[in-house]
């Protein structure tokens, strides 16, 4: 396929380049190059409007919409070709200088520049009023440049008649209005599909400036069939038809919401260079600005600012917008460093966090040198409310025991669940031992009060194990365990009671 359409691609430059040849080398005269080019063209344009319209067949929504207007824009313009060649080669006569001819051709504009807009959709109103004011940066741009170079000279020659000078006019203005809409369009090409819509825009842009080039020649009476100018109308068709048969393999979208910098940025204001260009060539040239030009340079100065209010009021929209997503990430972190450290369900410390705390406990009596206790808590009874009441009953004593366990304690202490019904606290700056056998007594007192839960009160006991550590003493994970036999030495002496550790503790519980 890839394979197929380079093919494709390089016949149709192939036959562009000949033709081209054909018109600058004339090597059958003039007369033969005039019939040459008044058969090639309309065959050139109704190729084009078969590619355009099988393009639309093939997409559906706004893009079939767009590739069919276009298609029959170019139905039109190969018809207005087609009426020319009658002129010339059947009735042997000039054409007039208003014809059915010029009704095809300025029929095609409108058709056009409806499809172009069919293939341009904007998602937030903030792209509806940048894609706007791009637009008309890019028009009066366009209008400044075909003022300078065709309108101006067609406007002040006034033509032989009013229906002769509005034909002319109508081609440059037509031209004006086909360009910028060709470079709004580029503006917000997928760039994944852009290659269909970018032969599409240079062939419009090649067919606009052949236009007005006519429309120039037209008012001194110099345009005859086999001009230069022909070279841009049948590259036009050309390249117009060729993307059509690119849009027909891969049906290519328009999207506004497409950040691509260079494009939405630099692109209107090219157009813009070249006006600011031409007044500088038009000032040495002719000593002074006309009006018209005068005024049109003023209404750019003010789309320019509206441009850049739009654009600062925009990126002040993005940055909020940022900074509302970096605190929901900063929010998102916490939440996730909490959950990884916590228990989910009692919102408890975990086993991970207790055993940094006990570690950073630890480093810091070398310092301080007081005394540090932790006691290890198990639930009595509490298998079988799970199995009598349910695990929902068993996450209500959990939770319940949790609240006692934290009122308990000091602010300073840690509480944690360790899994299961097995909970722990690392108390800080023992003033002396006692203390956390007090801790322990009021543990134990307090879990023994009843739970209230639908139905039955529930009443659970609580064992509690207590291992204190002088400074130069275990290492975090011996306290840990020496709490742990602790609280296994108050199972076996009949629960719902705290037991201190002692070191013979730890050779019977060690080999058991």
């Amino acid at each position: 396929m890839r394979n197929s359409g380079r093919r494709t691609t390089t016949a149709a430059f192939g036959v562009i380049l000949g033709f081209a040849l054909w018109i600058l080398l004339k090597p059958g005269g003039d007369y033969l190059a005039a019939r040459v080019s008044n058969i090639a063209s309309p065959t050139a344009g109704f190729s084009a409007a078969a590619a355009c319209l099988y393009a639309g067949r093939r997409s559906t929504g706004a893009i079939r919409r767009g590739w069919t207007l276009i298609g029959a824009g170019m139905v039109c313009t190969a018809t207005g070709d087609s009426i020319w060649a009658w002129y010339e080669m059947v009735l042997h006569s000039e054409v007039p200088a208003v014809s059915v001819a010029d009704v095809a051709y300025l029929l095609q504009v409108p058709l056009t520049l409806a499809g172009i807009a069919s293939l341009i959709s904007t998602r937030r109103s903030a792209d509806t009023v940048r894609t706007l004011l791009d637009g008309l940066i890019i028009a009066a741009s366009f209008l400044y440049l075909s003022w300078a170079a065709v309108l101006g000279a067609v406007f002040r020659s006034g033509g032989e008649n009013t229906l002769e000078r509005s034909v002319l006019l109508g081609y440059p203005i037509g031209d004006v209005a086909t360009a910028s809409m060709v470079f709004i369009m580029l503006g917000h090409v997928d760039r994944d599909r852009r290659a269909a819509l970018s032969l599409a825009g240079a062939g419009l842009l090649a067919l606009a400036l052949a236009d007005s080039v006519y429309a120039y020649l037209a008012q001194y009476d110099s345009y005859g069939s086999g001009d230069l100018v022909d070279i841009a109308w049948f590259a036009a068709f050309v390249l117009i038809g060729l993307a059509g048969l690119r849009a027909a393999r891969g049906s290519p979208a328009v999207r506004a919401d497409v950040r691509d910098p260079w494009k939405l940025v630099a692109l209107p204001y090219i157009p813009l260079a070249c006006a600011l260009g031409a007044s500088i060539v038009v000032q040495s040239v002719r000593g002074t600005i006309e009006p018209f030009l005068y005024a049109d340079t003023i209404l750019l100065v003010l789309l320019v600012v509206a441009r850049q209010v739009a654009t600062l009021r925009d990126n002040a929209r993005l940055t909020r917008r940022l900074e509302s997503s970096v605190q929901d990430l900063q929010v998102r972190e916490e939440q996730l460093r909490h959950l990884a450290f916590h228990d989910p369900l009692t919102g408890l410390a975990n086993r991970a966090l207790f055993h940094d705390r006990v570690q950073h406990a630890i480093a810091g009596q070398a310092r301080e040198g007081a005394s540090i206790g932790v006691l290890y808590i198990d639930l009595d009874g509490f298998k079988s409310v799970n199995d009598e009441r349910g695990h929902a009953a068993g996450d209500a004593v959990l939770a319940a025991v949790a609240g006692r366990l934290q009122e308990c304690a000091r602010p300073s202490d840690t509480v944690a669940r360790l899994g299961g019904d097995e909970f722990a606290i690392l108390v800080e700056h023992l003033v002396e031992p006692g203390s956390a056998e007090s801790l322990a007594g009021r543990i134990v007192a307090v879990v023994a009060e009843p739970i209230d839960f639908p139905g039955p009160q529930i009443t659970v006991g609580a064992s509690v194990g207590i291992a204190v550590r002088e400074p130069g003493g275990d290492s975090a994970s011996e306290l840990l365990r020496a709490a742990d036999f602790a609280m296994y030495a108050a199972k076996l002496q009949g629960k719902g009671r705290h037991v201190t550790f002692e070191t013979h503790m730890r050779d019977a519980f060690a080999t058991a």
